[in-house]
């Protein structure tokens, strides 16, 4: 391919039906009072807007491959050039909104060391070759697959129960911004008065109980519709991640680009003996690294096991490895956390007890042991979650209670590091070393080590870059 191409023509249409939701929303909820036709006006106007920018983009944007670089020209009165070095790009994604997807069209980026190139609006089919002539492909083989057997996984995260409050939010945000006052709607307010009728007791248990339920079945929706026909592969020296429901995405990496593999086990999958496995690599970007973002991902929340033999098959990293334990005094000082955390808000919820009601007293005596007792139990569980380990060519690292994160960095892709010490911890002879990598959030850290240990395994990890911490 060496001629300029345009995108294709129904992207237009992409631009042109998305407020059809909006629209048919208002004049569900709101009929054709004079609020909804303000809203339903202002919607045809912005969609209108809306229509000419993606007009105006088909029309003006080209792109096309030569023999060293991926082309995109877009623009009228500021006209744009954008390239991407065939021989710089680190890794091709494919996706695919809903509306996208229903008239056959996808989005491609490319990722360099310098950024990005972004082409919207080309069939699903062209997306496809541009992926294979940006990447070229060896034989396929297929390393993890969707199971159903997984599903179980999805409500076992902190977002089951915090994103009904999410959703349940968001809704009231939308429903305002149309002229809808959710609180007049006749659902709602028989739902109000449906707990107002029960006891406290009974009506706290009752929305809490709902709450898990509607947050089990939200999660697990979104567990599905994320990864969906997943499917991780090797080809050649390059990993594909294809995946999705409504919003489809396929991703390929180069072996090469990854540094280091992040195995996060939050603690409710901990107990079922899961986790998640994300690459650390270049080109991603920092806030692609996040141990819960979607596109770093290698596998979704999937079998321990099973995520260890990713990690491996990504990175090459032993299968195992002998974590060295932190020092006692990090105990201790995780141990000091508790009633620091625990105990003022207990104790202001007991002073107004003095003041107001011996209930707040009970209460605040009741959640105080709770908490300590809670608490304890966490700092053990945190303390034994530290370690760290040197094997081969590789540095890993571990931390972590709420959400326990094992990092294994390849040491060839190290690029500094530093030792720092808080107060707290000079006063205990600890101190955290932070190494610096060009790929994932960039800085890692062993958190809680003895300042010697801290520096030998500084300058073991990073043998060929002066650059040393502060250890002072």
């Amino acid at each position: 391919m060496t001629g300029w191409e345009r995108v294709h023509p129904r992207l237009v249409l992409v631009g042109a039906l998305w407020p059809v939701g909006p629209v048919v929303g208002v004049v569900l909820f709101d009929g054709w009072s004079l609020p909804a036709v303000i809203t339903l006006s202002s919607l045809i106007v912005t969609g209108s807007v809306v229509a000419g920018v993606y007009t105006l983009r088909w029309a003006t944007t080209r792109y096309r491959i030569t023999a060293t670089a991926f082309e995109v020209r877009s623009g009228l009165l500021f006209r744009r050039a954008r390239s991407a070095a065939l021989d710089r790009v680190r890794g091709v994604d494919v996706s695919a909104q809903p509306l996208h997807r229903v008239f056959g069209l996808a989005t491609v980026v490319v990722s360099t060391a310098e950024g990005g190139v972004r082409l919207d609006g080309v069939t699903r089919a062209r997306a496809e070759r541009l992926r294979d002539r940006l990447r070229p492909a060896g034989g396929e083989v297929r390393l993890a697959a969707f199971d159903w057997a997984w599903l179980k996984y999805g409500p076992l995260t902190f977002w089951s129960v915090g994103g009904v409050g999410v959703a349940v939010g968001g809704a009231y945000r939308v429903l305002d911004s149309f002229g809808v006052k959710p609180y007049e709607l006749g659902f709602v307010r028989e739902v109000y008065f449906f707990f107002a009728g029960l006891p406290v007791w009974v009506a706290v248990g009752v929305l809490l109980l709902g709450v898990v339920v509607l947050g089990a079945c939200g999660s697990t929706a979104w567990f599905v519709e994320t990864w969906w026909d997943f499917r991780l592969s090797r080809s050649g020296d390059a990993f594909k991640v294809r995946r999705g429901l409504l919003t489809t995405r396929s991703m390929t990496v180069d072996r090469a680009r990854v540094r280091g593999v992040q195995v996060t086990e939050p603690l409710l999958l901990r107990a079922v003996r899961s986790a998640r496995t994300n690459a650390i690599a270049v080109g991603l970007g920092s806030a692609e690294d996040r141990s819960s973002a979607p596109k770093s991902a290698l596998l979704p929340p999937a079998p321990l096991d099973l995520a260890w033999r990713v990690a491996t098959e990504a990175l090459g990293v032993p299968a195992s490895f002998a974590l060295r334990r932190h020092p006692r005094a990090a105990l201790r000082r995780r141990l000091g956390r508790v009633p620091a955390v625990v105990l003022p808000p207990v104790a202001v919820v007991g002073g107004l007890g003095v003041w107001l009601s011996p209930f707040l007293v009970h209460l605040a005596l009741l959640v105080g042991l709770a908490g300590l007792v809670a608490g304890t139990w966490l700092a053990f569980d945190a303390y034994r979650s530290l370690g760290h380990a040197v094997d081969g060519s590789f540095v890993v690292m571990r931390s972590g209670t709420f959400a326990r994160r094992t990092v294994v960095l390849r040491r060839a892709g190290g690029i500094g590091w530093q030792v720092s010490q808080s107060p707290f911890q000079r006063r205990a002879g600890l101190a955290t070393l932070t190494l610096a990598t060009a790929a994932g959030v960039h800085a890692y850290r062993v958190h809680d080590v003895l300042v010697a240990d801290a520096v030998d395994l500084g300058r073991w990890a990073v043998r060929e870059v002066q650059l040393s911490g502060s250890s002072r």
